[in-house]
């Protein structure tokens, strides 16, 4: 119970930072951010192109958005997910994407395969069951395929599948 209470208090605490940030966001370039998100990619060793994509699906490189449900920041992290990664001002661009970042590596290590990592990132890793299977959310599986197609566009590959095996080359 008293875990709980911390948990919720953390959250809450997070909250009222994040929306005394926002007041200050200051929104940043896309070429600005695509540098964070190289050296992000070089940090956690993931692949740059993915984590461009991601960014463009999720917040289109805009650094000071919410989403209706919370997520807040360019790589769009729930207050849960930002608690889990060490992020203390997801409006600040450089520590979102890092965390980001540093989520996608964990749902990469614990998924491996692309379609459900990208669903973990979405929907959460507790909605992508047993590692098999994508959940059936309509959001979430039109989430895969709009990362998947900027994925695509970001490595300039003309084939779909290619896109996928470009990302699964390495974890076999």
């Amino acid at each position: 119970m008293i875990d709980r209470i911390i948990f919720y208090s953390l959250i809450l605490m997070w909250a009222l930072t994040s929306q005394t940030a926002f007041s200050k966001c200051e929104i940043l370039s896309e070429k600005t951010l695509r540098s964070y998100i190289a050296s992000s990619a070089k940090t956690y060793d993931v692949d740059e192109n993915l984590l461009i994509a991601i960014a463009k699906v999720e917040s289109n490189f805009n650094n000071c958005i919410t989403s209706p449900k919370g997520a807040s920041g360019v790589m769009q992290l729930m207050p849960e997910t930002a608690l889990e990664v060490g992020v203390d001002d997801v409006f600040n661009a450089k520590q979102n994407i890092d965390g980001g970042a540093q989520y996608l590596l964990k749902m990469i290590n614990r998924f491996k395969r692309p379609q459900l990592y990208l669903a973990a990132y979405n929907a959460g890793p507790n909605a992508v069951k047993n590692k098999r299977y994508i959940p059936n959310y309509r959001e979430t599986k039109e989430y895969i395929r709009k990362v998947l197609k900027e994925y695509q566009k970001e490595s300039r590959i003309e084939d779909s599948f290619k896109a996928i095996e470009n990302l699964t080359e390495d974890e076999y």
